[in-house]
């Protein structure tokens, strides 16, 4: 078979006429397919949802919902106190620091995040990249930072906020994501 040396396209630098097969541009000396920055943003996407994913995985194992058992002789005694006995008050697990800090990191490293204002509670994002995302990974997002408030500041409400006009995408408080207009 005869190679069909007719077939050109259009070098993504320059815009000369190139063969197709051409990983490097004759003209410009480019090369030819995706760049660098491209293929890395590609590589810390799917590292970012893949430890998304395996966060859900933990958290939704790590909780069983059992309740305590309680011994029965501490039921008998209980029952005969003329008081009732004052409710268990347990206590909020700590978030899994760990994975907030790589999950924050992770958003910052990939361009997304690009600035936290602790005092307002505010995250500024690149509205392009926002724009990518599905509702899943937005939520999950503000939500890492939720936590991440609610750990070093005591409270959990977030803003997102559009980085080149300062519009509100999103909020969350800790519990409810609501998106933006």
């Amino acid at each position: 078979m005869e190679e069909n040396s007719g077939e050109r396209k259009k070098c993504n630098k320059c815009a000369m006429m190139i063969p197709k097969e051409a990983k490097i541009c004759p003209f410009c000396r480019k090369q030819q397919g995706w760049s660098l920055f491209t293929k890395f943003f590609l590589v810390v996407a799917i590292l970012f949802l893949v430890t998304m994913i395996v966060n859900q995985i933990k958290n939704n194992t790590s909780t069983t919902g059992q309740p305590p058992n309680i011994d029965s002789s501490k039921q008998e005694q209980n029952m005969q106190k003329s008081t009732p006995p004052a409710p268990v008050v347990q206590k909020a697990t700590p978030p899994n620091t760990d994975a907030i800090v790589h999950n924050m990191n992770v958003l910052r490293k990939a361009g997304l995040v690009t600035k936290v204002d602790m005092k307002k509670h505010e995250v500024h994002v690149e509205p392009r990249l926002w724009s990518m995302i599905d509702f899943e990974k937005k939520k999950m997002a503000a939500s890492t930072y939720a936590h991440y408030f609610a750990w070093v500041a005591g409270d959990a409400s977030v803003k997102i906020i559009d980085n080149m006009t300062g519009r509100v995408l999103a909020t969350h408080d800790g519990v409810n994501y609501t998106a933006g207009n």
